[in-house]
Order: C-alpha cells, then sequence, then structure tokens
C-alpha cells in the first residue's frame, strides 16, 4: 500500500526531532508500507493509496488530494487548534476564520480523525459531534531513551520551545519563579530549558535576569534526541506544569530514562502519566515548588515515582500503537 505521510512544517528536521512525528514515520516504516513523506503541496503525491496527516488546519491539504481522487484519509488531531473549552491565548475559539474554517472542514470530511488522548476526543467531539474520531494513544521509543547506571544527577528538565505560546501554556514563567524558592535550598541546581528559542525567549531571560537566576539556567536552543536522552538521564526531576496537552510525550520519555515526574494536574496529563507523577496545580507556583521540593529531598517518593513510570510506559509500547494504527489502515482502507 502506498501510503502519503504529511506534516506542514517549514523545518524537515523537526520530523525526527518531533517524536510525535518520528515515532508514527518508523512505525509506518516497520509495518512495510510503501511511504512517502510530505511538508507541502507540492510535495503531496497523487498516487497514494492513503493519506496520513497531522493536524486539522494544515491537513486540509492531503485532505483536498485525497478526495479528488476518493482515497481515505486519516487525520490526527488533538492540539491547542481543536481546544476550545480550556482558557487559553491560542486555541480553536481565537483562531482566524480561516483557520477555523479549514480546522471544521477537516475534521468534518476526514475518513478517519485519530485523536491523541481521551481529552483531545472530547474536545474535537465537542466542535465537530458527528466526526469519525477515535483514540489512538502515541508510543514511546523505549530503544532509544534508556536509563544508566549511577548516572551524573545535577538539573530539572523541560522540554519547550520558547514561542509566545507555550511561555503562557506550558507556564515558562512559573517555573522561574519556582526555581527562585528552590535555589535558594539548593544552589548548585541547574534548571534546563530545551527548545527552539523563538519570539518568547527574550521574556523569559528577563525573568531569570530580574530574579537573579543567570547561573541557574541553561537555554541550549533546539537539541538532538541524543542531547535530550544526555539531559533527562542528568535529571534529577522533570518539570512539565503545561495547562494543556493533547497527549504530553516528554514526561514518558522521562519515565523510561529513570526519571521522577512533577507535572500539571490538567487536560489529558492525568490520563496519560497515571499515577506515576506528582501533579500540581499548575497556576500554583507555590504548590509547583513544593512539588519539587518533596521529590528532591523524599528518596522514598522518587523511588516509587520512577518504579511506577517504569511501569507506566509499558501502556504506550510501539507494539501497541502498531497494531493500534494498522487496524486503523485497515479499517480506512476497506471501508
Amino acid at each position: 500500500m502506498k501510503v502519503c505521510f504529511f506534516a506542514g512544517i517549514e523545518d524537515k528536521s523537526l520530523l525526527s526531532l518531533m517524536q510525535w512525528y518520528d515515532n508514527d514515520i518508523r512505525i509506518l516504516r516497520e509495518l512495510g508500507f510503501d511511504l512517502t513523506i510530505a511538508t507541502k503541496w507540492s510535495e503531496i503525491p497523487w498516487n497514494s493509496d492513503l493519506y496520513f496527516a497531522w493536524w486539522p488546519t494544515k491537513g486540509v491539504f492531503p485532505l483536498i488530494k485525497a478526495k479528488l481522487r476518493h482515497k481515505p484519509i486519516i487525520i490526527v488531531a488533538g492540539g491547542t487548534e481543536v481546544v476550545h473549552t480550556y482558557n487559553l491565548k491560542y486555541n480553536f475559539s481565537n483562531s482566524s476564520f480561516l483557520k477555523k474554517k479549514a480546522i471544521l472542514f477537516t475534521l468534518k470530511n476526514a475518513d478517519e480523525v485519530l485523536a491523541i488522548s481521551k481529552a483531545a476526543e472530547n474536545e474535537i467531539l465537542a466542535l465537530v459531534q458527528n466526526s469519525n474520531v477515535e483514540t489512538v494513544y502515541l508510543s514511546i521509543d523505549t530503544r532509544t531513551f534508556t536509563p544508566v547506571e549511577n548516572p551524573k544527577k545535577d538539573i530539572i528538565f523541560t522540554i519547550s520551545h520558547l514561542n509566545k505560546e507555550n511561555i503562557y501554556r506550558k507556564r515558562i514563567l512559573s517555573i522561574v519563579r519556582s526555581a527562585r524558592q528552590i535555589v535558594d535550598k539548593f544552589p548548585w541546581l541547574k534548571f534546563v530549558i530545551a527548545g527552539r528559542k523563538l519570539d518568547g525567549f527574550d521574556e523569559v531571560i528577563s525573568e531569570v535576569t530580574k530574579l537573579g537566576l543567570a547561573n541557574n539556567f541553561i537555554f541550549p536552543g533546539k537539541v538532538s534526541n541524543e542531547e535530550k536522552l544526555e539531559y533527562f538521564r542528568r535529571s534529577l526531576v522533570y518539570l512539565q506544569p503545561t495547562l494543556h496537552e493533547g497527549f504530553g510525550i516528554p514526561p514518558l520519555e522521562a519515565m523510561t530514562c529513570g526519571v521522577p515526574v512533577v507535572a500539571s494536574n490538567a487536560s489529558s496529563i492525568p490520563e496519560v502519566v497515571g499515577d506515576a507523577t506528582l501533579l500540581f496545580d499548575p497556576y500554583n507556583v507555590e504548590e509547583m515548588s513544593a512539588s519539587i521540593y518533596k521529590v528532591l529531598t523524599d528518596e522514598q517518593l522518587r523511588n516509587d515515582l520512577v518504579k511506577r513510570g517504569f511501569e507506566r510506559v509499558k501502556y504506550f509500547s510501539w507494539e501497541k500503537a502498531a497494531q493500534e494504527t494498522l487496524a486503523v489502515y485497515n479499517e480506512t482502507y476497506n471501508s
């Protein structure tokens, strides 16, 4: 079967760095499909038997070609573009008229919509009640992300591109403010926030400088999977104080590396991490700081979170994701 994988991104290097893209591409290849990867209209082939696209907004492009050729298309959805029940600055309600039309058109006309969590599925159905949607969880690459014995542990790690949307949605300034309380007790500790330095970076640096934390923050920018793995292995805590995630891969990647996770009790996060994470209110900086401090100082809790984390990631195995993906492909292609 000829399958077109589409992700509407300008920087193709992100296909390997964004785990949700990379995992799907590797699964499709391992399933034996004749795979074409496209990131813009001109690269989308006309002769595919089936189209697979990430995100409804950009997914409208392969949708048009699929419908013109009477071929099936599967759309993956679950990012902020389908969110309208959470108080986010960047969501469906605040999108432009044309973007809203593209999202709704794609969700209504895709042969199958794959939600990346039950929380995302509920958001999609709240927008388009008759959308043919089902949840298929993302997978975690446990072959790449593995623990090592006796690693140096000296950082608190967070992954987030530093654009204005993420500064707000992922509570990056709250990380800086909570760090002020943590480094008073652990002055040697470093907070590492990995991700591209975009239009929100200056605001973060300003807050770091204002609070006198320049020696305690590291911003390595865009990192490779190998560099990300090394940061995970150095982490005492993986921190994710997000207001909303369609799924949330980094906390699970941290778990595969034996890192305790502290994350927000919001949107899909509790659904994904189960009982393997210490959860807190993302609006409450004091609660975030207390949660970090508790993991840093309570060895029994830390070990328990690591043990539960290893068990939790088994639910998101490659094998399970591959079987569910193949079932959806067969059902969509043969319907």
